[in-house]
C-alpha cells in the first residue's frame, strides 16, 4: 500500500510539473525521517530503524549529507534530528561503473534546500532571511563541494565512520597522499602488489 501511495503521488507530481512547463516531470520526491541515533523508540510511535527499513523497501535512499530543516514555528528550534531521503524515480541517475548505486545532482538538492528555507520565511516560520542563518549557509556550502550526492543503502545512521569522496570531482592532493601511504601501503605490503603513487595521482 505504501508503494502504491508513493507511485500515485509521483504520478500527480509528474503531471503538475509538466503542466508548469517541466516536460521531463518531477525530478525528485524528498522525505524526512527521524535519525535513529537522535530519536529513540520511546520518542516515536515506531522504532526509527524499522521505519528506515520500510522506506528503503519502498524505494527511498538516504542522501549522504547533513540535513538541518527550518523550525515548524518561530517558537520552535531548527530540526536537527532528521535525515533527508529521496525516492528512486526513473530520473535518479546511477553512479558510473557501479551497479545499483545512485546519486542526486547537487543542483537538485540545493534547489530543494533553497525553496524549503524560502518557504519557511514566506510562511513566517522564521523571522530572518535564510541567508543570515549559519546552518542554512553551511548546508549550501557542503552541497556545493560535490557535483554528485551519493544515495546510501541501509543502515541509515550518522555513526558510519566514513563518507564517500569523489576525488575526480573534488580533488584533494593531501587526502590522496594519506589514502595511499596510510591505508593502501599497509594493506598491500608485497613488492609489485600495489601500483606506484604516481599512477593514482595521474588517474
Amino acid at each position: 500500500l505504501d508503494r502504491v501511495l508513493v507511485e500515485s503521488a509521483l504520478e500527480i507530481l509528474d503531471q503538475n510539473a509538466k503542466s508548469k512547463g517541466y516536460l521531463p516531470g518531477c525530478n525528485a520526491i524528498f522525505l524526512e525521517v527521524s535519525s535513529a541515533e537522535k530519536v529513540t523508540i520511546n520518542q516515536d510511535v515506531v522504532d526509527p530503524r524499522m521505519r528506515h527499513t520500510i522506506y528503503h523497501q519502498i524505494g527511498f535512499r538516504l542522501l549522504d549529507c547533513e540535513y538541518i530543516a527550518p523550525p515548524l514555528s518561530p517558537s520552535f528550534p531548527k530540526l536537527k534530528d532528521l535525515f533527508l531521503t529521496v525516492y528512486l524515480t526513473p530520473h535518479i541517475p546511477k553512479m558510473p561503473l557501479e551497479d545499483n548505486k545512485y546519486y542526486l545532482p547537487s543542483s537538485v538538492l540545493k534547489n530543494f534546500m533553497t525553496v524549503l528555507w524560502q518557504n519557511a520565511k514566506f510562511t513566517h516560520k522564521i523571522s530572518s532571511d535564510p541567508e543570515s542563518d549559519p546552518d542554512y549557509l553551511r548546508s549550501l556550502e557542503q552541497i556545493d563541494l560535490r557535483e554528485k550526492i551519493p544515495l546510501m543503502d541501509l543502515p541509515w545512521g550518522a555513526a558510519k565512520p566514513w563518507t564517500l569522496v569523489d576525488l575526480w570531482d573534488d580533488f584533494d592532493a593531501s587526502l590522496l597522499f594519506r589514502f595511499y601511504y596510510d591505508l593502501m601501503i599497509p594493506n598491500f605490503p608485497l613488492p609489485g602488489e600495489l601500483e606506484p603513487y604516481e599512477n593514482f595521482l595521474d588517474g
